[in-house]
């Protein structure tokens, strides 16, 4: 006996559609982004509006603030509450910064209707005010260059700073995290002066904060100090003749640079016994009863 069954290939799928499923509680607008806010205040309440697309009624149930600041918004949600199909409602928010900076959280709203809860971006900025008696900042101090070994002096101008209210104003300075200069560098407050002798284990960049304060308020300038290496540069001239380049490569400038003295030059000297630069020991430059000197700057 025989039996037969029917076989069905397996159909084939040549294209998904994916289609969002409309939000059944929406938000106008989708994001609330606030002007920037000095700290210590509250912003003008922002409004959200909240609209129930579900054909039936739901519920605002509860409505948070998630988020990294999430303690510097607030808003004004204080019981659940009906929303009828089609019907709208409104929220307030408001944005108080605690401190400078940009701002972020989210807004939560929980409901009874699929998707919740609803989020909505909020993004602020706070910043600290300035008090208009505040000293300013006239001419900023330009970065400045030492090197080890050598004496650094510099003074910054007496127009660095101004104060609004003509107050006189005094000076510190410090590294740019407030801890103090490093031992070889002195600072004169009186004469706006700072002075000293890097190391060579001094050999970097400094960031130096300098404070003017008229006794109740205060602002700070900030500037570079870049302590080099000492280079040291080798001349060589060939004393009384012209340029000449030793047997290791090193380049004699001719004898031109000089104040003073005589040259005596004598070719017929034979060969110098223990090195190859012969011409160099057949001239010379000497005093001739008077001091001679080269500029080799």
């Amino acid at each position: 006996n025989l039996l037969f069954e029917k076989v069905s290939e397996n159909p084939k799928v040549s294209a998904i559609e994916i289609v969002e499923k409309p939000k059944v509680l929406s938000s106008d607008p989708e994001t609330l982004q606030f002007m920037t806010q000095a700290t210590g205040t509250l912003s003008d309440p922002q409004i959200l509006t909240l609209t129930n697309a579900e054909p039936s009624s739901i519920e605002v149930n509860s409505v948070v603030i998630t988020g990294e600041n999430s303690n510097e918004f607030t808003h004004d949600f204080t019981s659940p509450f009906i929303l009828e199909s089609g019907a709208s409602a409104n929220l307030a928010v408001v944005f108080a910064p605690a401190s400078e900076g940009p701002k972020s959280a989210q807004v939560e709203v929980g409901h009874t209707g699929s998707g919740s809860p609803l989020i909505i971006g909020l993004n602020g900025e706070g910043f600290v005010p300035i008090d208009p008696g505040t000293p300013v900042i006239v001419n900023p101090i330009p970065d400045q260059f030492a090197t080890e070994g050598i004496e650094y002096n510099f003074t910054f101008s007496e127009t660095t700073f101004s104060d609004p209210d003509g107050d006189p104003l005094s000076y510190s300075a410090s590294l740019s995290d407030d801890s103090p200069l490093p031992t070889w560098l002195n600072f004169d407050a009186v004469n706006r002066t700072f002075n000293g002798i890097p190391a060579i284990s001094d050999i970097g960049t400094l960031e130096i904060m300098v404070t003017a304060s008229d006794g109740a308020l205060s602002v700070s300038d900030l500037f570079a100090l870049s302590v080099d290496e000492q280079v040291t540069t080798s001349i060589g001239i060939n004393s009384g003749g012209p340029q000449f380049t030793s047997g290791s490569g090193f380049v004699y400038d001719a004898d031109n640079s000089f104040v003073g003295g005589s040259t005596y030059t004598n070719n017929n000297i034979a060969d110098v016994s223990g090195t190859t630069d012969d011409a160099m020991y057949r001239s010379e430059r000497h005093g001739g009863g008077a001091s001679f000197s080269y500029n080799v700057a």
